[in-house]
């Protein structure tokens, strides 16, 4: 019984494209000739970068040469270790035709036949642009291999290109810790003036793997980084810091292409102060009983104080200090010097004087 006029198509789709994948096994196997496998990195080929989860485009000339048409357009992917030099059957064995394209068949559902379990459906071949392309989409780890385009012209010899496809992996996060290990998400500290910083950036993955750089302020800062297992990490350290630290941000990049934007993790640096001093503003002045004066110091606190008498004397104290740091109080002092207010006093003459 015959099958389907649509399956006998596929089968004789399949059955071209292989003939075509054996057809240069054949002739190399018959030469008898040591040749150069393909190789896992050459001057020659096309460098193309391509991150993991988008697309790549494989560029390949299709153009035929004057007078002449291309016949076909074959795609193979070096997938083994073999040595630079080895003998043609072993060489060849180890190369798999993967895609194939046949400007011969009129219909154009028909043209196209690719390896299902190496590409799935996430290829496909774009004759119409130039140069012509090999679209890989949802790029994986397992797609970066050099790829051989081949080019079959009715009259002219065949046109071979190698493409070199790097796929890149991002790294999977950045976090800045401290030296205890703790993730700082956006805060480091509170830190007291004189305080050393640490400050721990770790990098998860990445292929190729990450650099990774500190910013502070516009700047880059000059720390080294290195790798750590699957990790890359990068200590930032200040020996001492002072009070143009507060509230300093300090970002943590790491990237290893720029087909897309760096991998980022900031903090801000908290500080607590103590007091540098303590002045009672308008000491030295002499009072008046009875009435209110406000007194400030330059922490702007304020007391009103209304002196008497008896305050004449007495010492006046402002005591200013950081509840959170165990450093000593500052004080000042003022002597009280209250002046009496006018007495006013009227004297009348006997009027029998």
């Amino acid at each position: 019984m015959r099958g389907p006029p649509g399956d006998m198509a596929s089968r004789l789709r399949l059955l071209t494209a292989l003939l075509s994948c054996l057809v240069s096994v054949d002739a190399m196997m018959s030469s008898r000739l040591p040749v150069r496998s393909l190789p896992r990195a050459t001057a020659s080929a096309t460098e193309i970068l391509g991150l993991e989860g988008h697309e790549a485009s494989l560029p390949c000339d299709t153009v035929p040469p004057p007078d002449d048409t291309t016949l076909i357009v074959l795609w193979y992917r070096d997938g083994s270790d073999a040595p630079v030099y080895s003998a043609a059957v072993a060489v060849e064995r180890s190369i798999v035709c993967r895609w194939s394209y046949d400007f011969r068949n009129r219909d154009e559902s028909n043209r196209r036949w690719h390896n299902t379990s190496v590409f799935g459906s996430r290829v496909d071949f774009v004759p119409g642009r130039r140069p012509a392309v090999l679209t890989l989409r949802d790029l994986g780890p397992a797609d970066q291999a050099i790829y051989k385009c081949r080019v079959d012209f009715q009259h002219s010899r065949t046109r071979n290109a190698l493409v070199n496809l790097t796929v890149i992996t991002a790294p999977e996060y950045v976090r800045i810790v401290n030296p205890r290990g703790r993730i700082l998400h956006t805060v480091a500290g509170p830190f007291s003036e004189g305080d050393r910083l640490e400050l721990i950036c770790r990098v998860k993955g990445g292929s190729p793997r990450p650099a990774v750089t500190w910013r502070s302020g516009g700047a880059v800062l000059p720390v080294p980084y290195q790798p750590q297992g699957e990790y890359t990490v990068s200590q930032y350290s200040v020996e001492a810091l002072d009070r143009s630290d507060l509230h300093r941000m300090v970002t943590c990049l790491a990237s290893n292409t720029n087909l897309t934007a760096p991998a980022t993790s900031s903090v801000m640096i908290d500080m607590n102060f103590a007091p540098l001093s303590v002045s009672i503003l308008g000491k030295g002045e002499p009072l008046s009983a009875g009435r209110r004066y406000p007194l400030g110091n330059i922490t702007m606190s304020t007391l009103e104080l209304t002196p008497s008498p008896s305050h004449n004397g007495q010492q006046l104290s402002c005591r200013c200090d950081n509840p959170v740091l165990a450093t000593p109080a500052l004080r000042d002092s003022w002597t009280l010097a209250v002046h009496l207010g006018f007495i006013s006093l009227a004297y009348r003459a006997d009027d029998t004087a």
